[in-house]
């Protein structure tokens, strides 16, 4: 079959099922499915796909007809201009967590800072991609999941800070997960908890079909880890710490209004997305 052939094909199958954008998508599971840029595929439209290539985009496309996300189909996802390696056991990184990125990475070289605590990392990207762009600082991730540690280890060694990261296998919201974790030592802390409600019924089905609920989902209308995590931090960290999180985009006052109750915290902000969503909180310890 011709490539041509096989894009047509692919856009008139995904314009059936409703696909927001059919064409776009036909080029992106395609350019996946033969490892091409999606710029080969304009440049190459009458190449002839072998058996083994007619195959795999058709596992591909079927796959994404699902409803499956795009990088877990491919094995990775971009995230601030590093590659990471994906699977259900980690979130896809999205683009708004970048600005988390940016935030730190400013605090780390105004104040510089030394040492940086993630938690709940998932696929390991903040940390990684704050190690990258900078050259002594040194970060610990912790997980409750060892399929998410072994990503994060992996991620790491590709991206050549493995050296730097130790990660760690432990449930941060469990009474004695900090005995292994001296939290004192810790100059900023940042984490993309889960701050989905369990009563949300907006969520994509793609997200709530195919992601992890335990990265998602959270009881208390979404607040159970800032609850938890917060409460934590404020007794076990020193003076002066640093703390961005991740939050949902209506979550602005309700967080801010925990870390009030918890009287150690001060300089409290809201930084937006690219959409102008409140979506990261930042504050630091008295």
């Amino acid at each position: 079959m011709i490539l041509r052939e096989v894009l047509e094909k692919t856009e008139a199958h995904f314009k059936k099922l409703n696909f927001e954008r059919p064409r776009f998508e036909a080029e992106m599971i395609l350019s996946a499915a033969l490892n091409w840029k999606r710029m080969e595929l304009f440049l190459r439209l009458d190449y002839p796909l072998q058996e083994t290539e007619v195959v795999r985009c058709r596992d591909f496309v079927t796959r994404r007809s699902k409803g499956e996300p795009l990088a877990y189909i491919e094995g990775q996802k971009e995230f601030y201009g590093y590659n990471f390696s994906v699977n259900k056991s980690v979130l896809v990184p999205r683009p708004e967590t970048e600005h988390l990125v940016d935030k730190a990475l400013e605090l780390i070289k105004k104040n510089n800072l030394k040492s940086l605590l993630d938690i709940g990392t998932g696929s390991g990207c903040i940390p990684i991609a704050i190690l990258k762009n900078t050259s002594e600082l040194v970060a610990t991730a912790v997980d409750i999941s060892v399929d998410a540690c072994e990503i994060t280890k992996s991620n790491a060694s590709k991206n050549e800070v493995a050296e730097r990261l130790e990660v760690i296998n432990s449930d941060f919201s469990a009474s004695d997960a900090n005995d292994s974790l001296n939290l004192t030592k810790f100059d900023i802390v940042t984490s993309n908890p889960p701050y989905i409600s369990e009563t949300d019924l907006e969520i994509q089905k793609s997200v709530k079909d195919f992601e992890p609920h335990l990265a998602l989902f959270a009881k208390n209308n979404g607040l159970e880890f800032y609850q938890t995590w917060f409460s934590r931090l404020a007794e076990q960290t020193k003076s002066k710490t640093h703390f961005l999180f991740e939050i949902g985009y209506t979550q602005r006052q309700e967080i801010a209004q925990i870390l009030d109750d918890l009287k150690v915290f001060e300089d409290i902000e809201c930084l937006k997305d690219y959409s102008g969503r409140d979506r990261i909180i930042y504050c630091t310890k008295k």
